[in-house]
């Protein structure tokens, strides 16, 4: 065979050709965009001490305020005491309840190791958003320490307070 038939030679096919079609481009209707201070609030609800994270998750919680809630809105959930900070996202609402979702959960609250004997004659307890968390001797109920930021701090100004005790 000469060169030149080679050359003309039909090349074989493919087994399977090959469709490939340009994928069409997606882009956002400008209509769909928006500022989200526009579109969606922001709200901050302290909750009085005592309330735990399933309470505020119960649709019925926010019964007194649902009115004023819009799907998509966004709750931080903060406790008196410090112990928690929810992140919610408000997935439904009606009336007298609105149903939300759990973003984030951040337990805030510290766990710090104090003796036994210092857990027998002290305790931490929180006394509102002026005193905050105090540390209570047990056996008179006398402040020793307040304003202290968080249970952290109470337990381990305790904790301090039991390794200056036993160093005398």
């Amino acid at each position: 065979m000469s060169e030149t038939a080679e050359k003309t030679k039909p090349v074989a096919a493919a087994p399977a050709e090959i469709k490939t079609e340009k994928k069409r481009a997606v882009v956002v209707d400008p209509q769909r965009m928006q500022s989200a201070e526009y579109v969606r609030r922001e709200w901050v609800c302290t909750a009085e001490e005592g309330t735990t994270a399933d309470d505020v998750i119960d649709p019925g919680y926010w019964a007194h305020i649902a009115a004023q809630l819009t799907i998509y809105d966004r709750i931080e959930v903060r406790v008196d005491t410090g112990e928690y900070l929810l992140e919610l996202l408000v997935k439904d609402v009606g009336r007298n309840w609105a149903q939300v979702a759990v973003l984030h959960h951040h337990d805030l609250a510290g766990k710090v190791k104090t003796g036994q004997a210092m857990e027998a004659e002290f305790e931490a307890l929180f006394k509102g958003p002026q005193r905050k968390w105090c540390v209570i001797r047990k056996s008179d109920a006398k402040v020793l320490e307040e304003r202290l930021a968080d249970k952290t701090a109470a337990l381990a100004w305790i904790s301090n307070y039991e390794s200056t005790i036993l160093a005398r």
